[in-house]
């Protein structure tokens, strides 16, 4: 991966950051109905099986399409944990006390407000903060590079 790509994929990371946030407390959820309804459901699953599938060792269609949307929901959810996690570290970790730079951290944290996730337009962003323009986008390339360092691009 270049420079230039893994900076694009973590700004992205930060665009979507609650978007993803969001999806993964969706997909626990489902991923909790369809767990919840397995106990019931495995009951009735005994019951599809045919001594034929036994004795082949596979499984039929219900079974095996409800496992396989269990592993799915269960890789997405991990695929999003990947990309939010870093981030939710690196928030708190920028809302910390024991920051070096108290002052530059805050400055993060209002872009990360303000930009990724509010995601006003930059007029609107240095009207707010009264920064100038080349400041906020040295600011924001400072904030990227951080975020990359928490992703591990």
């Amino acid at each position: 991966m270049t420079d230039k790509e893994a900076l694009q994929l973590t700004e992205q990371c930060l665009y979507d950051y609650p978007a993803n946030l969001t999806r993964i407390e969706v997909l626990r959820k489902d991923l909790l109905v369809l767990r919840a309804g397995s106990d019931v459901k495995a009951q009735n699953y005994l019951r599809v099986l045919n001594d034929d599938d036994v004795k082949k060792g596979s499984m039929s269609d219900p079974v095996f399409n409800f496992v396989t949307k269990i592993e799915k929901l269960e890789e997405e959810i991990e695929r999003l944990r990947r990309i939010t996690e870093p981030i939710s570290n690196m928030i708190r970790d920028l809302k910390t006390p024991y920051a070096t730079d108290a002052s530059l951290n805050s400055d993060f944290i209002k872009i990360l407000g303000l930009d990724y996730f509010a995601r006003n337009p930059v007029a609107v962003i240095l009207d707010s903060t009264k920064w100038s323009r080349a400041g906020f986008f040295r600011k924001k390339k400072q904030l990227i590079l951080l975020a990359q360092k928490y992703l591990g691009y």
